[in-house]
């Protein structure tokens, strides 16, 4: 390795420790990852108090960046899914280092955009430093390893995962992770040690290095479920490696206590979920994995040496989309792609597990061992992620929930890039000769990082910055005028409903666009973001099922709504039919944004004329009634809520329950609408029964229309369905589906 030369500083002693190399390459990759961004994206055309992206999944991190920094936590958000507010602890995120990250520059950048914006920026510089800081560690010269990084830093994978999945953008934690994995490897004895005189086995007396073999698993496990579960998987790999090649316990313990480290790290961060999901049951709707889920989002090795989509060069360009487009199983792991010189170190690492060094020197021998190491790791990650690997047979005998494993490119990335930072030392001290060398050298690792940033970004990873302000501000707009014109905390209902997280498309509506409202509020309370299969948007469901406009707003009324929002782009009428009605029933002309997308309906007056219908007992009984929904739950044989709003089902095995609860101390009358069917044409029986009723029917041809009056008592009721029909054999589902409920609505007489 060559050096820079060292300049001391006679005006305090600690100036000589100082080593300036290290200072000088350290800041000068972070600023030149910045440089390069800032060049690859054309961030001097954006705005940065608008989000880098303004759609999509995009939408859901927004919420969670403005959630915690109105609440001041991640678990519980005031301002959506009202009345009642949203909890997230169905949809366990346990990426607590991330949300630290928010918190901290949200105290300097209030801006939910812009905190969004900063920190994405500063994942670059991150990730560009710490794999430096890796690299180093294994005897790599300073511009090798700084290529190395900063390649790693511009993988493809940054920008296609981009602020939509931020979650897994945030990856400068995985070389520290293979930092422990290669050490371990190597049989570098990280907590345990052999006394070299008795051979026992005790702590380790480097203090330091346990603490830092502990911060790094910490912050493995505060990384999220993928980032964890994988690091976990090549420490145990790397230390049984070790264990059975050198006989050496000291690794695989090491490695055993890393992984309970990242393990303890991941369910105490992970425990509010859990210990939720203990006291209020399993939400069957969120989250909900099948182990065919690893075959559809596995990896394909041939996405990772394609080329990048919309590559610069257009031939390489049309190789890619002719693949996408034909293709079987392509989604996600489009991602992966490790550019021109990550596919050469991947190849190179698939040809060295069949390499063994004879005859090496001192300076090759460090270099060989640590390229069998990587080579090592990366078809671990191989065997693993590719469809129908080792990840398929885990999922299917252990535990679906780790279903998009082709996450793992992110390593083979790391892996591959590292690589090619030893080849190229190698090749420096084996091959390089004289005084040229450096600037051979010099000249060769400018090229290739050149090259390199080029071959791994596209003009397609650029913003349409002006369509997105334009968009961003006209929403803006448009909020804040409902906001000057209803009361502070006023809470406003959202039409169409959209069941949420992991929502479907309604209309035209892209994923989570009724974030839109939420995200440029301050001052005011939304309905869209009730955790899907809890009690407020199951209440939602059966109160628009029932299609009557009127009951609809009668009963939002007396929740305590003061306005309705509506996006037209859910309706296929353009909302032509929902705002004629809302507009007849309410009286009043609506406010209309600039893009005539978005309309708000004001429902004061409204309110005020309802509540001169009742005396004030009644009034008060009937909003005690609106605020406290009955709740309704499926159990039993019954599955999950499928299709639409306007059309739903619910399949059954041969016995269900459905549960009515009610939370009130007096008796409430329902009236439950539904239809039943079964799987095929011919006749079967079923019965239905309450505490004090049992009806009969026959199910046959397209099913048979239901309806029940109830009165429900304080707690609830339970209703039993029994049928002797056959089981409906489907392909790939592993559920028993025998009938099935249709477009169940349940209507309170308020």
């Amino acid at each position: 390795m060559f050096k820079w030369k060292e300049v001391k500083d006679t005006s305090g002693e600690w100036f000589s420790h100082v080593n300036y190399t290290a200072v000088a390459a350290y800041v000068g990759t972070g600023l030149l990852s910045l440089l390069l961004l800032a060049l690859c994206l054309q961030l001097y055309n954006a705005d940065l108090r608008v989000p880098l992206i303004y759609n999509g999944d995009g939408f859901q991190v927004s919420i969670m960046v403005k959630g915690i920094i109105d609440n001041g936590n991640w678990f519980f958000n005031y301002y959506t899914g009202a009345p009642g507010g949203c909890e997230w602890y169905d949809f366990p995120i346990p990426n607590l280092l991330d949300f630290l990250m928010f918190r901290v520059i949200s105290w300097i950048f209030p801006s939910y955009a812009l905190t969004l914006n900063i920190y994405y920026i500063l994942t670059f510089p991150l990730s560009a430093i710490i794999a430096l800081f890796v690299i180093r560690q294994f005897k790599v010269s300073y511009l090798p390893a700084i290529v190395a990084s900063l390649l790693f830093a511009f993988i493809p994978y940054h920008f296609l995962r981009g602020e939509a999945h931020f979650f897994l953008t945030t990856y400068y934690s995985i070389p520290l992770v293979v930092l422990i994995a290669l050490w371990t490897y190597k049989g570098k004895e990280l907590f345990f040690k052999k006394a070299p005189d008795t051979g026992k086995i005790k702590l380790n007396p480097d203090i330091p290095l346990i603490l830092l073999g502990i911060a790094i698993c910490v912050i493995a496990g505060s990384s999220g479920i993928y980032y964890a579960f994988f690091s976990c998987l090549f420490i145990m790999v790397a230390g049984t490696t070790a264990f059975i090649s050198k006989r050496e316990k000291t690794t695989l313990f090491s490695a055993i206590v890393c992984v309970l480290i990242i393990g303890a790290t991941l369910v105490a961060i992970m425990s509010p979920n859990l210990i939720y999901r203990l006291e209020n049951g399993a939400n069957t709707e969120v989250a909900a994995r099948q182990p065919a889920d690893s075959e559809f989002y596995g990896l394909k090795i041939i996405q990772l040496l394609l080329p990048i989509g919309g590559h610069r060069i257009p031939m390489l360009a049309h190789i890619t989309q002719a693949y996408n487009s034909s293709a079987p199983l392509v989604n996600e792991n489009m991602t992966a792609s490790l550019g021109l010189a990550g596919s050469i170190g991947f190849l190179v690492m698939l040809i060295y597990l069949f390499y063994r060094p004879v005859n090496h020197n001192r300076n090759t021998s460090e270099a060989d061992n640590t390229m069998q190491g990587l080579s090592l790791l990366n078809i671990t990650a191989v065997l693993w992620g590719t469809i129908g690997g080792f990840a398929s047979l885990f999922a299917y005998a252990i535990f679906p929930m780790i279903r998009s494993v082709n996450r793992i490119s992110v390593y083979i990335a790391f892996f591959s890039l590292f690589m090619m930072a030893v080849l190229m030392e190698t090749a420096y001290l084996r091959y390089l000769k004289g005084r040229l060398r450096k600037v051979v050298l010099v000249g060769a690792l400018g090229l290739i990082l050149v090259a390199g940033v080029l071959d791994q970004t596209s003009n397609a990873y650029i913003p349409d910055y002006k369509t997105l302000s334009a968009e961003y501000y006209s929403d803006d707009k448009f909020v804040k005028q409902i906001e000057s014109s209803v009361p502070t905390g006023s809470m406003i209902f959202q039409l169409p409903y959209v069941p949420s997280p992991e929502e479907c498309q309604v209309g035209h509506m892209q994923l989570y666009d009724q974030s839109r409202a939420y995200l440029h509020s301050d001052k005011l309370r939304w309905s869209h973001g009730a955790m899907k299969g809890r009690s407020t948007d199951l209440f939602y469901r059966e109160l628009l099922a029932s299609n009557n406009m009127t009951g609809i707003v009668r009963t939002l009324s007396l929740m305590g709504f003061n306005g309705i929002y509506v996006d037209r782009l859910g309706y296929t009428d353009n909302g032509q039919g929902i705002m004629a009605n809302l507009s007849k029933i309410l009286e009043t002309q609506p406010i209309v944004s600039d893009n005539s997308r978005l309309y708000f309906y004001d429902m004061r007056p409204y309110n005020e004329e309802l509540k001169s219908g009742y005396t004030p007992d009644a009034y008060k009984m009937s909003r005690e009634n609106a605020l406290h929904p009955l709740e309704v739950s499926w159990k039993g044989g019954f599955s999950i809520y499928e299709g639409s709003v306007d059309n739903s089902w619910i399949w059954c095995s041969n016995q269900g329950e459905l549960h009515i609860a009610n939370d009130l101390n007096t008796s409430r009358n329902v009236t439950l609408r539904m239809s039943l069917s079964t799987g095929y044409w011919d006749s079967s029986n079923m019965m239905i029964s309450g505490p004090d009723f049992t009806d009969k029917i026959v199910v046959e041809g397209e099913g048979i229309g239901y309806i029940k009056k109830l009165t429900v008592p304080p707690g609830g009721n339970v209703i039993r369905f029994t049928s002797d029909a056959r089981k409906l054999e489907v392909p790939g589902d592993s559920r028993t589906l025998v009938f099935r409920v249709n477009n169940f609505n349940m209507m309170e007489k308020i």
